[in-house]
């Protein structure tokens, strides 16, 4: 016959266990959740109008693209100050992910200060900062926000990035 005391550290024991179980499955539930995050992508009418109205002067860059390795739909570059925003709409997902992922290649580098890396059902972002840059870049749908500005300029590119929903 077990004591009291045993008896108490058995149930503790099992309630331990049992709280773990829920924990671990409670977190993969989450993690699941979290991977399925989508983000909704904006057109480029609303881009211009959201960088016009914060005072950048935006540019049609869309016929540099004409023989890209990548079919780019629409292009437009918002300047302000000493740094730009760039918005690429493209003919499909895959040219969208591929442009992503080449400059992402090119972002990325030893020398980081910070990275940043996530993604989503519909959606890849990286950023980084590394020798006096602060470097963005996320794809939603179709849809791609490029950013290489100096980090002077990093609070200001995150103001504008969260304004665009990116």
């Amino acid at each position: 016959m077990k004591s009291k005391t045993e008896k108490i550290a058995l149930a503790i024991a099992i309630i331990l266990i049992i709280l773990m179980i829920s924990g671990i499955i409670g977190g993969i539930i989450l993690f699941k959740k979290f991977i399925h995050i989508t983000k909704e992508s904006i057109t480029a009418d609303k881009f211009i109008s959201i960088m016009e109205d914060n005072d950048f002067k935006v540019v049609d860059v869309t016929k540099q693209f004409k023989n890209a390795d990548v079919y780019v739909k629409e292009g437009y570059v918002a300047k302000k100050d000493k740094y730009q925003i760039e918005f690429y709409t493209f003919k499909n997902v895959d040219d969208a992910d591929t442009f992503f992922r080449i400059n992402r290649e090119k972002f990325d580098t030893n020398s980081a200060k910070t990275r940043v890396e996530f993604s989503g059902r519909n959606y890849s972002s990286f950023n980084v900062e590394a020798n006096g840059k602060y470097k963005f870049l996320e794809r939603i749908d179709k849809t791609v926000i490029y950013i290489n500005a100096d980090d002077d300029y990093k609070s200001d590119v995150k103001d504008a990035v969260k304004e665009l929903g990116y």
